[in-house]
């Protein structure tokens, strides 16, 4: 029951942070180059609103967002974000690629019928499966507002029905975007900057974690986390 319970949070923590819709959904990989302005609602805790700015060129995006920017391909589901760290002056990397057997790929999209108007640009809602139909999940509910030209203006994630947060057109800009704005730059994935630990002073009290191994099964999810301190491998699927 432990393990069971441990692993509905984890993988409950994960939606939750795919809900944040780090990728704009993209019906296809021919939109056109822009600029979208957004303004992000978190509708539970006290988290105050923010800004969002994606950047599209040919398929590919950069996404600002919280101290943290996204680079991917969203009709790929491939994204490299990194996240900056004031104190350390490290930048944790999440890399992330959704495949045909990923628990979190997007299964298909629904066509609602119903319109709306986000900075007078008008768009469609669409409903984006991100789980298999056949299994009891936890009640994720994703929408996106799509343009005729395939730009994501607008969203809603609702959890067990209730609104859980909200993304809003502030401005859009239609122009020509350089492949360099959208580019992953090669030196943020050197790993030199990650191999420095023992550069750093211990903080005092701090008891050094226990290395371990640990592996979890929920209904058809599977993670895998290994530490030797201070590395740690985590791999879900």
């Amino acid at each position: 029951m432990m393990r069971f319970s441990i692993m509905v949070g984890l993988v409950l923590a994960s939606s939750m942070a795919r809900a944040d819709d780090n990728l704009p959904y993209s019906p296809s990989a021919d939109v056109p180059d822009y600029v979208a302005t957004m303004t992000v609602q978190p509708l539970v805790g006290p988290t105050a609103a923010y800004t969002r700015i994606v950047t599209h060129h040919g398929g590919w995006v950069r996404v600002e967002e919280m101290q943290a920017t996204t680079y991917g391909n969203p009709a790929k589901q491939i994204s490299v974000t990194f996240r900056g760290d004031s104190q350390t002056g490290y930048s944790p990397v999440s890399i992330s690629r959704e495949t045909s057997t990923s628990y979190e790929r997007i299964r298909g999209v629904i066509e609602t019928g119903q319109t709306q108007t986000h900075g007078s640009e008008r768009c469609a809602v669409r409903e984006i499966q991100r789980r298999d139909p056949d299994r009891s999940e936890p009640g994720l509910k994703w929408l996106s507002c799509v343009t005729a030209d395939g730009i994501e203006i607008a969203t809603k994630v609702f959890v067990n029905g209730s609104p859980f947060r909200q993304s809003t057109l502030v401005k859009l800009e239609r122009r020509p975007v350089s492949a360099e704005e959208v580019a992953l730059p090669a030196k943020l994935l050197d790993v030199a900057q990650w191999l420095h630990f023992d550069d750093q002073p211990a903080a005092t009290g701090v008891k050094r974690q226990p290395d371990f191994a640990m592996r979890m099964h929920w209904k058809g999810a599977v993670r895998v986390m290994r530490r030797h301190d201070p590395w740690i491998y985590d791999e879900a699927a």
